[in-house]
């Protein structure tokens, strides 16, 4: 497991994803209260019960990860992130404890879908390929209320190094699935020029990054995190944030927080 970012091929065309910069200027005047609609919305758009619920945990101060501990889910990544010109404005350290956030929904369907997509198939609906492999797009359709074609782009904009990590049990099929999406801008490190996406987890011998699904690399993601899911179907995120949240919850939704 490590993370795995592509090198651009010559002529290749540089990108600064355009849906991070719409969520750092004044369209979303509140980036906290823009996480948790999005996540709330996608969470009731998932939705496999009558009753869904969801559960905010945010650590900070003297209850951050430990640097020595958070720096075993970031192998591979600290050179791209702490790369010039690729976009972050505060750029985090090695050496910094970590503060996070947990979002995490019970009674949905979690990410369901062949992980093993790797292009778009408009007839499939592919859950885990839209969140994680798409831009811009989405499986969702004019009746869903979030659009993770570009809310989702919401949550690496509340991280300060644009990093989120998703672990889900799915409903169908009960695996437990975990992977780390990075969100940069095109950016250089050393003499090789790279995309702005990476992707935590296990590279296929395509380049395809694929979730890591080993137990007990999961138990310690979730120990770490202080995940409550255990079995449930449904979908974990965790943020490194740089944001000063604060969180609202409609009672039909039967929210829950644990702030420390």
């Amino acid at each position: 497991m490590n993370w795995h970012f592509r090198p651009l091929q010559v002529g290749e065309k540089t990108r600064e994803p355009i849906q991070g910069e719409f969520f750092a200027t004044e369209a979303i005047r509140n980036p906290a209260e823009a996480l948790v609609r999005e996540g709330s919305q996608n969470t009731l758009d998932a939705a496999k019960e009558e009753t869904v619920s969801i559960r905010l945990f945010l650590a900070s101060g003297a209850h951050a990860l430990a640097a020595n501990r958070s720096s075993k889910w970031m192998g591979g990544a600290w050179s791209h992130i702490q790369a010039d010109g690729n976009g972050l404005r505060e750029v985090p350290s090695q050496n910094d404890s970590c503060p996070f956030l947990v979002f995490e929904d019970f009674g949905t369907k979690g990410l369901q879908g062949d992980v093993n997509q790797a292009f778009d198939e408009p007839e499939v609906q592919n859950h885990f390929f839209y969140f994680f492999r798409a831009e811009g797009r989405t499986g969702k359709n004019d009746l869903d209320r979030g659009r993770w074609g570009i809310g989702k782009h919401v949550f690496p904009r509340s991280s300060r190094a644009s990093t989120f990590f998703g672990l889900t049990v799915r409903a169908d099929d009960g695996q437990r699935l975990l992977m780390g999406h990075t969100v940069l801008k095109s950016h250089r490190v050393g003499s090789t020029h790279f995309s702005p996406d990476g992707y935590l987890g296990v590279q296929r011998q395509d380049k395809l990054v694929l979730p890591v699904s080993d137990k007990a690399t999961l138990d310690s993601f979730c120990a770490d995190f202080r995940l409550a899911r255990k079995n449930e179907s449904g979908l974990s995120y965790y943020f490194q944030l740089d944001i000063a949240l604060y969180y609202f919850c409609d009672y039909k939704w039967g929210c829950q927080n644990d702030f420390i």
